[in-house]
């Protein structure tokens, strides 16, 4: 994103942000999927997946962020299925 300071105009640079976040979600999924409980079948295609994360999303209707999460819990031995 383009620094802060190099706006005159805050109308300008406020627009620009909201641009690159619509941008952004609308590439990652994020704010698109219901929240659900993760299945063991999803675990493990998180962890096993020959797909990017961008095409498993939206195979199992997850956002990259979530993903992302997951993995990184499922790497740390954190299994709960409550998130």
């Amino acid at each position: 994103m383009k620094c802060k300071s190099n706006y005159k105009d805050m109308k300008k640079y406020a627009e620009y942000k909201r641009n690159c976040q619509r941008r952004y979600r609308e590439r990652t999924g994020s704010k698109k999927y219901e929240r659900r409980a993760w299945t063991v079948e999803e675990d493990k295609l998180v962890l096993n997946s020959p797909f990017t994360d961008r095409e498993l999303g939206e195979r199992i209707c997850r956002s990259v962020a979530a993903i992302w999460t997951r993995r990184n819990r499922l790497n740390n031995g954190e299994s709960n299925n409550a998130d």
